[in-house]
């Protein structure tokens, strides 16, 4: 057996840090907090605490707004898990933007590529019908196929335009196709609020995907880009003319997001304008537990425990003893109310991935009073001889982009290797995003996805 690699991380000494650190400036002329990724109604099959946080998180940043004097919020894009969520979801997320509204906090959002609809039929929709936020995307079409985006002017004198966020990157279509001189003529100061990735400043673990928008795609001369989407957070940078920033998801969606928040405590910006704009100087990031501590609501947020176990080719029985003997060196103290992920990876040769007692390690670690635990096995494959290939990942988007190119992997031309998937992804772009409109008959609609398909591969000119 290969050699067993153990990694432990915490919340705990980073939330000290920042808690100790943090102190909120004075107010300048007008303040407004960018938020993104809340994912309310995620974390299912979790402590009924832990599937609270999220909701909790929002009410503090509301409570943070009113007593911080902030005059209006920008959510970047998935305030919901899904374009559908429970009443008692929306009700509470109701209660919370009427709090915002009586206090005169403005609320603005763009859809993410969760909470967005095929439909364009959310709770994002019912929440802007009853006037507790505003919807930032408003895009009309030019007689030229050009789609212009109409300015959201608030109450402080700063316009706010947006794209919403769209799954399978549909949304850098909309991009391709915007008018670039209307909104150039945009008084300022302006905010662009968009929800993707920027190819050139992805981070690592997106690097592997297609779902991006290249910055020469992004509207220039911005004053600031409120970013969501890229579940990490990313030091604001100066690019088109403004400055781009990307807080990272408000708390946790995913196992993924469990574990970054071990190294990289997750927040929101607060940012300051004044009579010359906005400066990287007047933006302050501030974390979760920050947030708890300024608000009053110091132990709302349990730590979070990140425990990496890594394994070469080895056996159940093996793993079985490893993993017990490894959290048996764990003391109580350390996990005791915490939630804690314990992410297992390695190579089962010839083997099945129900012999490891995932269960007993579950209940060990509730045991030792841990809040819950989410046990993440993905990473533990199977392998019946040296000849076979597994793809694995930890979001579906991430298996399907290996599947595509594990299988064009084994063409060769110009059907083959990384163009030949980059093509196949970018038709299944296409199909994605082109509906069959009212009174089209198969025939018709099939013949239209033909010539954009053929148009955008460009075969013609190929032959």
């Amino acid at each position: 057996m290969n050699p067993l690699k153990r990694e432990i991380q915490s919340t705990a000494m980073l939330r000290k840090n920042a808690v100790e650190g943090v102190k909120i400036p004075e107010k300048k002329k007008v303040r407004f907090l960018h938020v993104a990724d809340v994912h309310l109604g995620s974390l299912r099959g979790m402590h009924e605490r832990v599937q609270e946080i999220p909701m909790h998180i929002l009410k503090m940043v509301v409570e943070f707004a009113i007593k911080y004097c902030v005059d209006f919020v920008a959510i970047a894009g998935d305030l919901f898990h899904s374009h559908v969520t429970s009443i008692d979801i929306l009700k509470e997320v109701q209660a919370t933007l009427v709090d915002a509204k009586e206090h005169g906090i403005r609320m603005y959002a763009i859809y993410g590529s969760h909470d967005a609809s095929p439909t364009h039929s959310s709770y994002v929709d019912v929440l802007a019908s009853a006037k507790l936020l505003t919807q930032v995307e408003v895009m009309e079409q030019d007689n030229d196929g050009k789609l212009t985006l109409k300015p959201v002017m608030d109450s402080s004198g700063i316009n706010l335009v947006g794209i919403h966020g769209r799954t399978r990157g549909i949304d850098a279509l909309i991009y391709e196709n915007l008018n670039f001189e209307a909104l150039a003529k945009i008084p300022k100061p302006r905010i662009f609020l968009l929800h993707n990735a920027i190819a050139e400043y992805r981070p690592e673990f997106l690097k592997e995907t297609q779902d991006s928008i290249p910055l020469s795609l992004i509207p220039a001369d911005f004053d600031y880009y409120a970013c969501g989407h890229v579940h990490q957070r990313i030091e604001p940078f100066e690019e088109r003319g403004g400055i781009f920033a990307y807080p990272g998801q408000l708390f946790a969606a995913t196992s993924r997001d469990l574990e970054e928040i071990t190294s990289c405590l997750p927040g929101f910006y607060l940012v300051d304008v004044d009579e010359h704009g906005i400066s990287r100087d007047s933006i302050m990031f501030v974390d979760i537990y920050s947030l708890a501590a300024l608000t009053g609501n110091k132990y709302v947020i349990p730590d979070v425990v990140f425990i990496k176990l890594e394994f070469g080719v080895t056996t159940p029985e093996e793993m079985n003893k490893e993993i017990e003997e490894k959290l048996g060196e764990i003391k109580r103290e350390e996990i005791e109310g915490k939630i804690v992920l314990l992410k297992v990876s390695g190579t089962l040769k010839g083997r099945k991935r129900t012999e490891v007692k995932w269960e007993q390690f579950y209940t060990l670690i509730k045991e030792m009073g841990a809040l819950d635990v989410y046990i993440g096995r993905e990473g533990v494959y199977v392998v019946e001889s040296e000849h076979d290939t597994v793809v694995h990942g930890e979001t579906r988007e991430e298996i399907e982009e290996k599947t595509i190119e594990e299988c064009f992997a084994r063409f060769e031309g110009a059907l083959g290797g990384r163009e030949g998937a980059q093509r196949a992804k970018e038709i299944l772009q296409i199909f994605a995003s082109m509906e069959q409109q009212e009174g089209e008959n198969k025939d018709t609609y099939e013949t239209r996805m033909y010539s954009l398909v053929k148009a955008h591969l460009k075969l013609e000119e190929e032959r």
